[in-house]
């Protein structure tokens, strides 16, 4: 499962694993063998500890038609971590198979030389989670459903009563008239009483000169009243849970007075005859006032919210211990409203960001905390990660008030409506300022044994110079012949050793490039000329582009193109070609270098201007991958692009473009 470079650090992860309560597990290899699963884990799976060592299809075969091992090849292949929510499965549980949803992430676990040798996954089980989420839009479309029905239905309700008044004063006049109207009623009620059952609703009637209410068929089974006869309206009070019933009463009370527009609405419980548990009812209705402005008629409607109030709790609970797990971790969040950019953070992003609690905290303000030379960065960050639907990543400096400087690192996700327009991104922060002073330290570090190692080197080469040219006086080709193979390994070493050299001052941002102006093709022959030994063993073929004209750092770009050489000649057979090119046109000029050797494979190709990367195919042949991470940020730096084409057993070519120099610059 894992190297002898990684066993110390593999026993504590597994520890970790073990006492983590958080679902937690580790594959590794082509097939998703589990190395490693916690209790909560295996028991999210429906199984026992067996399915240790067992790859994934044969410790969960119900996972075979469903996406897992595909997404995590391609964690395990780029590297990238995968993160997600509410994501459907299907699980095997005491035999029987059951639907979940989880929030998951996939994260890719890599040595020292930044390969990925296993993946760590770890869930979290959000069935409840997404179901009351269901509930939640489900309730509301009711609601708002019940709203419109009821508007409806009052419109024409009082609609009906118009015609009702205009029909009792038209009595005299037409008779037929009045029974139409009357017919015209009876089948507006009916609508009501339908709108009222479909909605499943619980509906009454006060007669406040009488005190006694009636109901329909749902509101006596919520109140466990089974007679058809109207019931005495204090008998009715003494139904409402002890706690809930002088804040009713009140309100009931400000409904009724006449000043008031006569609504009432508010939520309560209800505990009916011959019941043993409550029910929570959202109730809304209308007094309806006579010509003296006395009241005498309270009509009203009933919604079962216990399921709903009881998910809101859950809800909140849920929220809770998200929050105390931020702040247990020091992450920062924030929730940023991507068309108003109105922005609500906790309390420890404004810590994060060296902003009192207290204190007002906008996007705007977040940006201005962050070093100028990495709000750019950050914005194309964000914009690109809403753009393409992808995670956000980005490490920053921010400024605090008090004058120090800490790093931070950010994630977050953006989420998007029905028409796939963003809406909000939700974003979370922590400090990584240790880690940042501990990598400014070891570029330090290198810089500073390259830079002492330069010194012995240069005397040991012109020593070296000097051998070389008393033995070709003595003729003794033996020694001749030692003293090259010696300065060539001398070279190499002072190739490596600049090549740190550069790296830390890149890192550190202390690289600098001393432009000029020079013909593109006399540097190309000059690289050639000077790495004949090299390259002695292969057939170089040029092809010069008009001295063409750039202005850049003629140093920098003469080791961009002796990389590309020194590669090509390492990379493809003895005696084979190796092709430069130069083209120009107008605004730019290329340097293309193209090899016969065994080309490069797909998923690599993706990576060779990374850092130290280096494919398994090329671990034999010495470097340290640096050259090829180097020569990119190079030519980036002179505006330039760089890039790689190649295909298995045809070669590959490598080429970078530089603006062309004019009269103008």
């Amino acid at each position: 499962m894992f190297s002898n470079q990684n066993a110390y650090a593999s026993d504590h992860v597994l520890q970790i694993i073990a006492l983590s309560e958080i679902a937690t597990a580790i594959y590794s290899s082509e097939e998703m063998i589990i190395q490693a699963a916690n209790d909560p884990m295996i028991r999210l799976w429906g199984k026992d500890k067996s399915v240790i060592g067992k790859d994934i299809d044969t410790a969960i075969p119900e996972l075979k038609e469903q996406p897992f091992l595909e997404i995590y090849r391609n964690v395990l292949h780029t590297g990238e971590t995968f993160k997600t929510e509410n994501f459907h499965t299907i699980l095997v549980v005491d035999g029987k198979p059951q639907e979940f949803y989880f929030d998951f992430m996939y994260k890719a676990v890599k040595n020292q030389n930044g390969e990925t040798y296993c993946v760590l996954n770890t869930a979290t089980d959000v069935t409840e989670r997404y179901n009351t989420e269901i509930n939640i839009r489900a309730s509301e479309a009711r609601e708002q459903a019940l709203n419109e029905e009821l508007a409806a239905a009052n419109e024409e309700l009082e609609a009906t009563i118009e015609e009702l008044t205009c029909a009792n004063e038209e009595l005299l006049q037409s008779t037929e008239h009045v029974i139409s109207l009357n017919a015209s009623l009876s089948e507006s009620r009916d609508q009501l009483k339908f709108a009222i059952d479909a909605a499943q609703l619980a509906a009454w009637d006060l007669n406040l000169r009488a005190t006694k209410f009636s109901g329909n068929d749902r509101l006596r089974s919520w109140f466990g009243i089974t007679s058809e006869d109207e019931v005495d309206f204090t008998s009715g009070l003494d139904l409402i849970v002890e706690k809930d019933r002088a804040r009713v009463l009140r309100a009931f009370k400000l409904a009724l007075d006449s000043t008031s527009d006569g609504t009432f609405d508010l939520q309560f419980s209800i505990l009916g005859l011959h019941q043993t548990q409550p029910r929570i009812v959202r109730a809304k209705g209308k007094c309806i006032f006579d010509e003296n402005h006395e009241p005498y008629r309270f009509s009203g409607i009933m919604e079962d919210v216990t399921t709903e109030f009881k998910n809101e709790i859950a809800l909140a609970e849920a929220q809770e211990g998200f929050e105390i797990a931020l702040h247990a971790a020091k992450l920062g969040s924030y929730d940023l409203d991507l068309k108003t950019m109105e922005m609500t953070s906790s309390d420890q992003c404004k810590l994060n960001y060296g902003v009192q609690i207290d204190q007002p905290f906008a996007f705007k303000d977040l940006l201005n905390t962050i070093h100028p030379e990495y709000r750019s960065y950050v914005q194309k960050q964000l914009t690109e990660a809403i753009e393409n639907h992808e995670v956000y990543h980005a490490e920053y400096p921010v400024a605090w008030p008090d004058g120090s400087v800490h790093w931070l690192r950010s994630a977050g996700k953006a989420r998007y409506n029905f028409l796939a327009e963003p809406i909000r991104m939700g974003v979370v922060s922590f400090d990584i300022t240790e880690q940042k002073k501990d990598e400014i330290r070891k570029n330090d570090f290198i810089g500073m044994v390259s830079h002492e190692l330069k010194t012995p080197l240069t005397s040991f080469k012109g020593y070296i110079q000097i051998l070389h040219k008393n033995t070709a006086t003595k003729n003794d080709a033996f020694a001749m012949t030692m003293l090259s193979k010696l300065e060539r390994q001398l070279d190499k070493m002072n190739g490596l050793v600049n090549g740190f050299l550069n790296l830390s001052r890149l890192e550190s941002g202390k690289i600098y490039l001393q432009k000029q102006t020079f013909s593109l093709d006399d540097l190309v022959l000059e690289v050639i000329e000077e790495h004949k030994i090299l390259i002695a063993n292969h057939e170089i073929i040029m092809k010069p582009c008009d001295k063409a004209l750039v202005h850049a750092d003629r140093e920098k770009i003469g080791n961009v193109i002796c990389n590309f050489l020194s590669n090509a000649a390492k990379y493809s057979p003895v005696y084979s070609k190796i092709e430069v090119l130069c083209s120009a046109n107008e605004e730019t000029a290329t340097i293309m270098v193209t090899d016969q050797g065994a080309g490069i494979e797909e998923a690599d190709l993706k990576r060779v201007f990374e850092r130290f990367y280096r494919s398994e195919k090329t671990k034999e042949v010495a470097g340290f991958g640096i050259g090829l991470y180097l020569s990119a940020e190079i030519v980036e730096r002179h505006q330039g692009e760089i890039g790689v084409k190649s295909e298995i057993g045809k070669g590959s070519q490598f080429w970078f473009t530089l603006p062309i120099y004019t009269a103008a610059e």
